[in-house]
C-alpha cells in the first residue's frame, strides 16, 4: 500500500494497482481519498461506490459495489490472524502415520517428522499438535535430537539435519 499528497488531496494506492496506473489502465482518482470523501463515498454517508466498467470494445456499464460495514474489516483481521496462529503447514509425513520406529538417516521416523515440523517455523506446541503429542514430549524429543547431533541450538540442529541428510 503506497500513499501519497498532492496538493490537499491524499491518494492511497495499493501495491496491486501500482501496475494498472503505471500503464494508464486505472483512473488514478479512483484513489484520491479526500476527493471520494467530498463527494460523499465515505462509510457514513454512502452504502456503495458506483464502478464502472469499460470494454475494449467500447462497452461501458455501471453498477454500484456494496461498502462494508464499518469495523468489519477489522474483525475479519482478527480472526485471521486467531486462525492463522493455530494454523500450521500440512506436511508429508507428518499427519496420521504409525510411528514404526524405522531408522531414516540415523533417526527413527517421528524424529524426522519432528525436524520437517521445526524446520517448517511450527510452534512447539501447534508441531506437538501435529504430531499427537504434548509439547513436553515435543522439546524433550528437539532436546534429545539437539544432544545427539552434538550441537547446542536449533538452528545448528537445522542445519546439521539438513547436512545428515535427516530433514
Amino acid at each position: 500500500m503506497r500513499t501519497e499528497t498532492v496538493g490537499e488531496n491524499l491518494y492511497v494506492h495499493p501495491d496491486e494497482a501500482m501496475p494498472y496506473l503505471a500503464a494508464g489502465k486505472l483512473d488514478r482518482r479512483l484513489f484520491d481519498v479526500t476527493s471520494l470523501i467530498e463527494q460523499g463515498y465515505d462509510d457514513e454517508h454512502s452504502t456503495g461506490i458506483p464502478l464502472i466498467v469499460s470494454s475494449g470494445a467500447g462497452a461501458r456499464s455501471t453498477r454500484p459495489v456494496p461498502v462494508i460495514p464499518k469495523g468489519t474489516t477489522k474483525v475479519l483481521m482478527a480472526c485471521l490472524e486467531a486462525v492463522w496462529e493455530r494454523a500450521y503447514p500440512v506436511l508429508p509425513n507428518t499427519a496420521g502415520e504409525a510411528h514404526t520406529g524405522t531408522p531414516a538417516g540415523g533417526i527413527d521416523e517421528l524424529d524426522a517428522r519432528i525436524l520437517a515440523l521445526m524446520l517448517a517455523g511450527l510452534t512447539d506446541q501447534a508441531a506437538a499438535g501435529q504430531l499427537g503429542t504434548s509439547r513436553r514430549t515435543y522439546q524433550r524429543r528437539t532436546g534429545d535430537l539437539t544432544a545427539k547431533a552434538g550441537v547446542g541450538t536449533w538452528v545448528q540442529l537445522g542445519r546439521h539435519a539438513a547436512r545428515r541428510g535427516w530433514a
